[in-house]
């Protein structure tokens, strides 16, 4: 997710966003947040979380390579945002799709080509 970043759309000053990709076994991630320096943490970063955003993660994949957009998941209830409601309405916007996601997008399998 970190290369999908749009780097002049992130807030101002450091952003602590909290993945969570539910399944059997929930699993965490954090974005944080800070311009050109933005990393993803597989670890707590240990700051205060600003913004939690949940999903399966079948919802997470299928967002990345463009199978459905990130304002219907949030509209549908798929994607639960919580935290300060002026991230929650810039989340979608942070983010470009997957580079691959024209070419899984146009595989009749939903994968790349060999």
């Amino acid at each position: 997710m970190r290369s999908g970043l749009v780097l002049d759309r992130l807030p101002t000053g450091r952003t602590i966003v909290q993945l969570t990709f539910e399944g059997a076994r929930a699993h965490h991630g954090w974005l944080v947040l800070d311009g050109a320096n933005s990393s993803v943490c597989a670890r707590d970063p240990l700051f205060d979380v600003d913004l939690y955003a949940s999903a399966p993660s079948e919802v997470w994949h299928e967002w990345w390579f463009g199978h459905r957009s990130m304002l219907g998941s949030i509209h549908s209830g798929e994607v639960v945002l919580s935290g300060r409601k002026a991230l929650a309405d810039q989340f979608p916007g942070w983010f470009r799709l997957s580079p691959f996601a024209t070419e899984v997008a146009s595989s009749p399998t939903g994968r790349p080509a060999s």
